[in-house]
């Protein structure tokens, strides 16, 4: 989760069980904040994985991110997604 976190330019915060841009945001993003990409359907598995293993708080905090993400980025996660 860490290490996808990471190619998304994301990052968890353990202590406050929150996620939040990386300092390499803006290079990682051109690889996914796209309408229809492919990576969409990967957050959906890391999402559907992380419920189904019981950590709904790590769920949570990713999806929040994913949702900040939605709103301030033009071009980003497609409402299909």
């Amino acid at each position: 989760f860490k290490r996808m976190l990471k190619f998304y330019g994301l990052s968890l915060n353990e202590e406050q069980m929150t996620i939040g841009k990386h300092e390499n945001w803006e290079t990682c993003k051109m690889n996914w904040v796209t309408s229809d990409n492919h990576n969409h359907l990967r957050i959906t598995r890391i999402l559907d994985f992380l419920v189904k293993m019981g950590r709904y708080d790590l769920a949570q905090a990713f999806y929040d991110e994913l949702a900040r993400i939605q709103n301030t980025e033009k071009h980003s996660i497609s409402s299909n997604t």
